[in-house]
């Protein structure tokens, strides 16, 4: 004959009790600490103090498309919060790096470049940022530092002047350069000292060399006209 086994005691049953709604508990909170991690909020001014990540889907973003009508930092509504992200996320006076023209917006996503320069007595540091809109974070995508061997004005900058497919097009100029009236940096011819030649920065390898760059023939007429316009308004 089999045995027959003993039913459970009512403290058997209290004690399984407990432990599945320990359980529970315990599943519970951990779905609201992994829904808590998840809803990070957005960055404000206050708070961008580090660099964009930089995706696989922004370097794939990058890749095709040009612009260049280009901002003077001066024109551009957003310049005067743009500076004061990036100074102060960097623990710097607001307009100790100044932000030099042009602004270049991505073709394909919410993200304008440019370049900017913090020079003291002995060099002058220099930076090429992106800067994404929706929240102001940035990512320094290049860095330098020039000496000051003469003059403050004979130091050399960069301007970001365009975008071409995943490149930026930059030329350095020296601080001290005036341009003439309605003079496009695009079209300028390079000048010993003052204007260095038109160079294309590769976004995904921005410290390796970068290579000349001849503007394409319809971007070429599209500045000429542009130039000649502005003449004819101040003539």
């Amino acid at each position: 004959m089999a045995s027959k086994q003993p039913e459970p005691t009512k403290t058997t049953r209290r004690g399984w009790r407990y432990a599945v709604a320990i359980g529970l508990g315990l599943v519970a909170l951990l779905a609201l600490i992994l829904s808590l991690n998840k809803e990070a909020s957005a960055p404000t001014v206050d708070d961008t103090t580090q660099p964009a990540d930089t995706t696989e889907n922004q370097e794939e973003a990058r890749a095709t498309g040009s612009s260049f009508n280009a901002l003077e930092p001066s024109d551009w509504n957003e310049f005067d919060l743009v500076t004061r992200v990036i100074n102060e996320s960097q623990g710097k006076e607001i307009g100790e790096e100044s932000l030099l023209y042009n602004v270049v917006q991505d073709p394909n996503q919410d993200v304008v470049y440019f370049a900017t320069s913090d020079p003291d007595e002995d060099s002058a540091f220099l930076g090429i940022y992106s800067m994404s809109m929706d929240n102001y974070q940035w990512e320094r995508l290049y860095k330098a530092t020039n000496a000051i061997e003469e003059d403050l004005d004979t130091v050399q900058q960069y301007h970001v002047l365009g975008y071409h497919d995943g490149r930026l097009i930059v030329r350095s100029m020296a601080r001290g350069f005036t341009p003439e009236p309605c003079a496009n940096p695009l079209l300028l011819e390079a000048q010993e000292d003052a204007v260095g030649p038109l160079l294309a920065m590769d976004l995904a390898q921005p410290y390796s060399a970068w290579e000349a760059y001849t503007l394409p023939d319809d971007v070429q007429q599209e500045q000429e006209e542009l130039q000649t316009a502005c003449l004819a308004e101040i003539e």
